[in-house]
């Protein structure tokens, strides 16, 4: 069986199933984060749900709240899970969403002597009328105690 998967804006919309028996296509229902919440068919004539899931905070599965009818491997935040070993490929990493983590150490690595990218104290730029531009938050200098 040859399946056609269709996207959009990084989101999955549908799904093409061509085999022996005709052509069966489904449809996906999206929630705000990307995570696929059902999967619909339509046979010309009635619109059903194949598919309906529902995902704890991390992505593991709610398993009272999960159907399944029909193959489909897009779940949570719209990635591909391997239903064999339980874990999302992110291209770069594997996420395992019972242990809430990635398998691996992030591949990219930074530099010590280039800062850019780590998190600096966040500096509050006040809009109040009281004049006070550019106050840092976070731990006050030792002019400011």
């Amino acid at each position: 069986m040859e399946k056609t998967y269709i996207h959009a804006d990084g989101q999955i919309l549908s799904q093409v199933s061509h085999g022996a028996q005709g052509t069966d296509a489904y449809y996906y229902v999206h929630d705000r984060l990307g995570s696929v919440r059902m999967v619909v068919g339509y046979d010309g004539q009635t619109v059903s749900v194949a598919n309906g899931y529902a995902y704890r905070p991390f992505g593991a599965f709610y398993e009272d709240e999960r159907v399944e009818t029909v193959d489909y491997p897009f779940c949570f935040t719209g990635q591909w899970r391997d239903a064999e070993i339980d874990q999302y490929d992110l291209r770069a990493r594997q996420y395992d969403p019972a242990m809430m983590r990635f398998m691996a150490r992030d591949p990219a690595t930074g530099r010590q002597s280039d800062q850019s990218g780590l998190a600096r104290r966040p500096s509050k730029v006040e809009s109040s009328g009281s004049g006070v531009r550019g106050k840092r938050t976070g731990r006050p200098s030792r002019w400011e105690r």
